[in-house]
């Protein structure tokens, strides 16, 4: 299967104001981190530029089995289908939502620990995954598809977090949401009344497993690398 990789446009998009401890009305000397939403802005700039030497294609999909035990329009049709090699073909846009940052206190062997964390979604709008279908009906000799499918989002929360008491850092990214439009299905080819039954069976929750092992695997790792480059927000706690 070839499919070509497009990454069109970027477009960084950022929606909420930063919240502190959840509370807009602070009592004095309430602490807050300063300039959290620019801090998460720059790492996500980065983060994306890291992503892009690695090469969107290579985010791949497991593979999927499925079984089949279908009835349609009086056809009975039963036995395997399997969705291998997958791997991200295009992503439209890219932006970042639901930015926002707090701190929190425990207190720890009879000492005060303070906690920042600053996080956000990263949105991959209009994305599709290419796969090799393989479809094994009983009866029939083997059949050969490749399908693609449209995700309207894979949002992806991204936290990265600091103990301001021994400066130790922590990032931590996780799957958030695998949308799709309603009604969408996976587009095959060639196109025929098998694939007519198979695309009823793929569902958008199909690839959440994964974009977990991209988060595990390719995303924390390189949002390490670049959170660890800029500076945290400072604290402030008269502010």
């Amino acid at each position: 299967m070839i499919l070509k990789m497009e990454l069109s446009t970027i477009v960084y998009v950022f929606a909420i104001i930063a919240t502190v401890s959840g509370s807009n009305h602070r009592a004095a000397r309430s602490p807050r981190l300063v300039g959290g939403n620019e801090y998460f802005i720059n790492v996500m700039q980065e983060l994306v530029f890291e992503l892009e030497k690695y090469g969107w294609w290579n985010l791949k999909m497991l593979d999927i089995s499925q079984t089949l035990n279908e009835h349609m329009y009086n056809w009975h049709v039963s036995g395997t289908v399997n969705y291998t090699n997958g791997f991200v073909v295009s992503i439209e846009k890219i932006d970042l939502s639901d930015i926002n940052s707090l701190m929190t206190s425990r207190t720890v062997n009879g000492t005060l620990e303070w906690h920042g964390s600053v996080r956000g979604h990263i949105n991959l709008r209009d994305i599709r995954i290419g796969y090799d279908v393989i479809v094994n009906l009983d009866g029939q000799p083997e059949q050969r598809y490749t399908g693609v499918f449209r995700h309207s989002v894979i949002r992806i929360l991204c936290t990265i977090s600091k103990n301001m008491n021994d400066k130790q850092k922590t990032m931590h990214a996780q799957t958030a949401n695998v949308n799709a439009v309603n009604g969408v299905r996976m587009i095959y080819l060639p196109a025929n009344h098998v694939t007519q039954v198979i695309s009823r069976r793929y569902l958008p929750r199909n690839n959440w497993d994964s974009v977990n092992s991209w988060c595990r695997d390719v995303v924390q790792p390189r949002l390490q690398k670049v959170a660890e480059k800029i500076q945290y927000p400072s604290v402030c706690f008269a502010c």
